[in-house]
């Protein structure tokens, strides 16, 4: 018999669904989870994503400095 990795996912209120998965196919997706969503994802984040956020909140606190010196 084969190892198996039990799942429960809650669906709704008193809702759930149960998977079983073979320990391999559970691994190979979650690999494949990990370098193909999850690494673009931090990349996306920490290269594009929070840069800019920063550049706008710098830019938006300069024109508001900049209103009160008026």
């Amino acid at each position: 018999m084969r190892t198996r990795v039990r799942t429960i996912n809650k669906v709704r209120n008193g809702t759930y669904v149960t998977t079983s998965w073979k320990v391999s196919d559970y691994l190979v997706s979650n690999i494949l989870y990990l370098i193909f969503i999850y690494i673009p994802y931090l990349i996306i984040k920490y290269l594009f994503y929070i840069p800019i956020k920063w550049c706008v909140n710098k830019l938006i606190s300069l024109i508001k400095n900049k209103d009160n010196n008026k």
